[in-house]
């Protein structure tokens, strides 16, 4: 009984590893993007500013 229990408490704590790690990644990429749109409007800041 014991070993069922732990079986299912193992694929429990894999689950939920994988969805953290899914989240994580997923951040990671929005604030890249964000990074990038930043220093894009930046970017166009400085170039209008420069008459460009």
């Amino acid at each position: 009984m014991a070993n069922q229990h732990t079986g299912l408490w193992i694929r429990v704590a894999i689950a939920v590893g994988l969805f953290a790690a899914a989240l994580l990644l997923t951040g990671c990429n929005t604030v890249k993007g964000a990074g990038t749109d930043i220093h894009n409007a930046g970017q166009a800041t400085e170039d209008a500013i420069k008459g460009d």
